[in-house]
């Protein structure tokens, strides 16, 4: 199962991601939300949508809790 972290959305990446690996896709809209699931699943990868800024408030705390999940950062707008 893959983490798409995304305020926009996300759901043309999220069919995307699933499409190319097969793997179910959870969307959540803010780092808080990821938070929260991060605690209650394990995920094989999250992806984090990324803009100019790299890290923001919350991102410390949601690597605490990625457990065995393999954090990967896209820029959505480029990678479409």
């Amino acid at each position: 199962m893959i983490l798409l972290v995304t305020p926009s959305g996300g759901h043309p990446s999220a069919r995307a991601l699933h499409e190319a690996t097969g793997e179910e896709v959870v969307i959540a809209e803010s780092l808080a939300r990821a938070t929260t699931l991060l605690r209650a699943e394990d995920y094989l990868r999250w992806a984090r949508s990324v803009s100019a800024r790299s890290r923001t408030a919350g991102s410390e705390t949601a690597l605490e809790h990625m457990g065995t999940a393999i954090p990967v950062q896209v820029n959505l707008a480029i990678s479409g």
